[in-house]
C-alpha cells in the first residue's frame, strides 16, 4: 500500500512537471525573427534619419568631422521637437515588421540610426534617447570594438545599450568599400559578423548599414546571398517599399549645420 501511494504521489508531481513546461513553453512570446513574412507589397513613409557623431568637433577637424558632427544641445532640440509633434521613435524590429508583415506601427514613426559606433553614441545619444524613452539603431563595425579602438564602443557597452531595447547591427567588420568583392570576401567581412553581434546580442534580422554608402548591384546581390533582410544607402529619402528595394533603402542626413527648423522641414519631406 504504502508503494502504491508513494507511485501516486510521483505521477502526481511528474503531470504537475509536465503541465508547467507546458504552460511554460505556450505562454512564451515568439521572437520577432521567427515571426514569417508574407509577400505583400507594402510602401512606407518612414523617415530614417542618418547620425554619426553625436558631439562638438575638436578645434583641429577637418570638413568631414565637422560635417558629421551634431552638437548635443542640438541632438536634445530634436528630440524635443520629436516629442512635442507627437513622433515615435521605433525599433528595427518594428520597422521590418510593419514592411514584411504588416506589423501595426504608432503613429508618427520615425527610425533613428546612429552610424560607426563612435564612443558618443553611449556617452551621449544614449542617455538623451533614455531620457525621453526612445529608441535608436546603431550601426557597429565590429572588428573596432574587437580592438577596443580607442574613440569607439565596447561590447559590455554595446550590450547595455541592446537591455536597454536599442537595435544593434553591423557596419561590417572592418568599414570597407564592399564594391568588386568575392564570396568569400563577403563571408569574412559581412556574413561573419552576424555570429559576432548574435553572441552579444543575442539572435535578431540581419540588417547591413553600406560603410561610407558606398554599393553597386553586385554588393546588393551578395547581400540577398547571405540572408541580409534591410540594407541601409546614404542616399536621400522617407520612403521604404518591402521589395527588393529594402536592401537600399533611404536615409535622411542629419547635419552639424540642421537647425530645428531644417530638422522639421525634413520630417515632412516626402520622397
Amino acid at each position: 500500500m504504502r508503494k502504491l501511494i508513494l507511485s501516486a504521489v510521483v505521477l502526481v508531481l511528474l503531470a504537475a512537471v509536465v503541465r508547467l513546461i507546458t504552460l511554460t513553453v505556450s505562454t512564451t512570446p515568439a521572437r520577432a525573427e521567427n515571426l514569417p513574412f508574407d509577400d505583400t507589397l507594402r510602401r512606407i513613409r518612414i523617415p530614417t534619419l542618418m547620425y554619426h557623431y553625436v558631439s562638438a568637433p575638436p578645434a583641429d577637424s577637418d570638413k568631414y568631422r565637422i560635417d558629421l558632427s551634431v552638437n548635443p544641445s542640438n541632438f536634445r532640440q530634436q528630440l524635443e521637437w520629436l516629442k512635442a509633434n507627437d513622433y515615435h521613435t521605433i525599433s528595427m524590429d518594428q520597422f521590418i515588421g510593419a514592411l514584411k508583415r504588416g506589423d501595426e506601427l504608432p503613429s508618427n514613426p520615425v527610425l533613428l540610426t546612429f552610424d560607426d559606433g563612435y564612443i558618443d553614441a553611449y556617452t551621449q545619444a544614449f542617455p538623451l534617447l533614455k531620457e525621453y524613452g526612445f529608441v535608436g539603431t546603431f550601426f557597429v563595425v565590429t572588428d573596432w570594438i574587437d580592438q577596443q579602438r580607442g574613440g569607439y564602443l565596447t561590447w559590455d557597452q554595446v550590450e547595455e545599450m541592446a537591455r536597454a531595447g536599442m537595435s544593434i547591427h553591423s557596419h561590417s567588420r572592418q568599414h570597407l568599400d564592399v564594391r568588386d568583392r568575392d564570396e568569400a570576401w563577403f563571408t569574412y567581412q559581412i556574413a561573419a559578423t552576424y555570429d559576432t553581434l548574435e553572441a552579444h546580442v543575442g539572435k535578431q534580422y540581419r540588417v547591413f548599414c553600406y560603410p561610407s554608402g558606398q554599393l553597386d548591384d553586385a554588393t546588393v546581390q551578395r547581400l540577398a546571398q547571405i540572408g541580409v533582410v534591410a540594407a541601409f544607402t546614404t542616399h536621400d529619402g522617407t520612403i521604404a517599399t518591402s521589395d527588393a528595394s529594402m536592401l537600399t533603402l533611404p536615409r535622411v542626413r542629419m547635419r552639424n549645420t540642421t537647425t530645428v527648423q531644417d530638422f522639421a522641414h525634413l520630417l515632412a519631406w516626402v520622397r
